[in-house]
């Protein structure tokens, strides 16, 4: 049927009230079908049950067998919400080995355009007073917020900033912050021209930069 579906869950690392959970239908020409958005904690664990009315929406059919029609699945992989990017990842491959394409994997900074502008930083919020950072062919690098100059020390200083973080780096250069995330749109482009082999080839698992916190079995606090 030439339709993507495009998953994001990237947003929301700092807490759960800024978690945002997304899920669109665009087609070939990379035209908005139909799309769903949840914000607040537990938005990503609820696209699967929204998936039946967002393919009725874009009239795409009724799904399994919608999904086995799609051109392909682009799903952002990170930096970002630990628990958004696995629950979004789980989406794309459980429809996979539904019979759907296999997830093109997209980061939050290629969504944005990082390889289209070597001098665009993409800052994603992350927990405990840290941001990460996206720029170029770089891998990303994570920001103490409370001293972000002595992270930053002996970088080239970006000339834009992009992302949900990107105004807690803003007074260090003086700029303006462009795009808070990328639409759907964005992220069906970064996905093609990973297809195209214009970006390398990545696999379809979460990005993480810090590790996932992992808290030690004891008793809970009542």
């Amino acid at each position: 049927m030439g339709c993507w579906l495009v998953l994001d869950a990237a947003s929301g690392a700092s807490g759960a009230s800024g978690a945002r959970a997304v899920a669109a239908l665009l087609d070939a020409d990379g035209a908005l079908l139909a799309g769903v958005e949840r914000t607040g904690p537990g938005g990503a664990a609820a696209l699967p049950a929204l998936l039946p009315a967002l393919f009725d929406a874009a009239g795409a059919g009724a799904l399994p067998q919608a999904a086995h029609r799609l051109a392909g699945i682009a799903c952002v992989i990170g930096p970002g919400s630990f628990t958004g990017l696995r629950a979004t990842l789980a989406l794309a491959h459980g429809l996979h080995a539904g019979g759907a394409p296999a997830p093109v994997a997209v980061s939050v900074g290629e969504a944005c355009g990082i390889d289209l502008d070597p001098a665009l930083w993409v800052v994603t919020m992350a927990r405990r007073g840290r941001a990460f950072v996206e720029c170029g062919a770089e891998a990303p690098f994570g920001v103490d917020l409370a001293a972000p100059s002595v992270c930053l020390a002996g970088r080239a200083a970006p000339a834009r900033l992009a992302g949900d973080g990107a105004e807690a780096l803003a007074p260090l250069f003086s700029l303006e912050v462009g795009a808070r995330a990328p639409t759907p749109a964005d992220i069906l482009a970064a996905a093609r021209r990973r297809v195209s082999g214009v970006l390398p080839p990545r696999v379809a698992l979460p990005l993480y930069v810090d590790p996932p916190r992992v808290t030690a079995p004891g008793p809970r606090a009542p």
